[in-house]
């Protein structure tokens, strides 16, 4: 959010995929929603009950292009530069490849974790 508030102000333009979709999710709901979860685990054994791998996002979904426009449109005029964002593909988009280290998995093989034994369940 503050990355394109930041480039609404500098540019008259944006161009931002419009074909990759998600649920903008705000940190403060997922702050909130996880010190509930660990309100609720008053006891250790309540706390062993709950581990876990969970997943936490808000309703509804929209594109990058989708959640870049209602950004900039809730913005006042006064502040911003940019008046038209532009959907493009994401093969539209100019990238540079990703420098990936080798070997770039840091974890135990994808076969060798199970829920007894993965250092990260």
């Amino acid at each position: 959010m503050l990355t394109m508030m930041r480039l609404a102000r500098e540019r008259e333009k944006l161009r931002v995929v419009n074909d990759q979709v998600g649920c903008p999710t705000w940190s403060r709901m997922i702050a909130e929603t996880t010190a509930l979860a660990l309100s609720q685990t008053d006891t250790p054994a309540k706390a062993a009950d709950r581990k876990g791998v969970y997943h936490l996002c808000s309703s509804g979904q929209t594109s990058w292009h989708g959640f870049a426009s209602a950004i900039i449109d809730a913005m006042p005029d006064e502040e911003k530069k940019c008046r038209v964002v532009e959907g493009i593909t994401s093969a539209e988009y100019p990238t540079r490849p990703s420098v990936r280290h080798i070997p770039s998995c840091h974890a135990p093989s994808w076969n060798a974790c199970s829920a007894s034994s993965c250092p990260n369940a």
